[in-house]
């Protein structure tokens, strides 16, 4: 009798083990699918947020900038010391790159954490110094719905862009001596639509 009271304990104990096991596994799986869930949203959640970044930066939207990226905000290039915080970036490199429509086109993405963007960089500015459109890896970091950090990182093709254009930048700005002295590179700047017309003019003078 206590032989079959020990083999019926053994084989309840043993039932309820795996019962827990496979309760366990079941939670385990359970637990694990929750969290990729929540990591799949916050992906997306990401990627949102680092899309309007784009949509807004190349429509040159600062009002819309200004609530969407975070207070403390950087905008980093991995090749120079120089970045822009939230209010140099609103208020002096979008006005510029409104000055020679510039643009970011995405060339493709990696669903990483930050999201990074290879994007191609379209201008004027670039246009008419007859130089090819760069490539960037845009890395975007984003935290509570806001953009806290851009990074700007070369590619072989922004790497030849680099070496390329401080000979063709100091060309145009000698000829805008030469050939307007009365206008200061304050004037060329700030006047809407005087540099992309100064270097329409450059371009025509220097074709190839």
């Amino acid at each position: 009798m206590c032989v079959l009271f020990n083999h019926c304990s053994i084989l309840v104990l043993s039932f309820n083990l795996m019962h827990c096991i496979r309760l366990f596994r079941s939670l385990h799986c359970s637990v694990l699918l929750l969290i990729a869930c929540s990591l799949h949203i916050q992906a997306q959640s990401d990627q949102q947020v680092a899309l309007k970044y784009l949509a807004f930066t190349n429509a040159y939207q600062g009002d819309s900038l200004q609530r969407l990226l975070a207070d403390d905000f950087q905008f980093k290039r991995s090749f120079v010391a120089y970045s822009n915080d939230k209010s140099s970036f609103i208020n002096a490199y979008i006005p510029f790159s409104r000055q020679v429509s510039g643009t970011f086109t995405v060339l493709g993405i990696q669903n990483r954490s930050p999201l990074q963007y290879l994007v191609r960089d379209e201008s004027d500015y670039i246009r008419y110094l007859n130089l090819e459109f760069p490539t960037w890896i845009l890395t975007i970091t984003t935290k509570n719905q806001q953009v806290k950090l851009v990074l700007l990182d070369t590619t072989d093709s922004s790497a030849r862009y680099l070496r390329e254009i401080p000979a063709k930048d100091d060309a145009f700005r000698l000829w805008q001596e030469v050939h307007h002295p009365d206008e200061t590179s304050e004037t060329l700047y700030n006047t809407d639509g005087l540099l992309v017309k100064r270097l329409k003019e450059y371009a025509e003078q220097h074709k190839e």
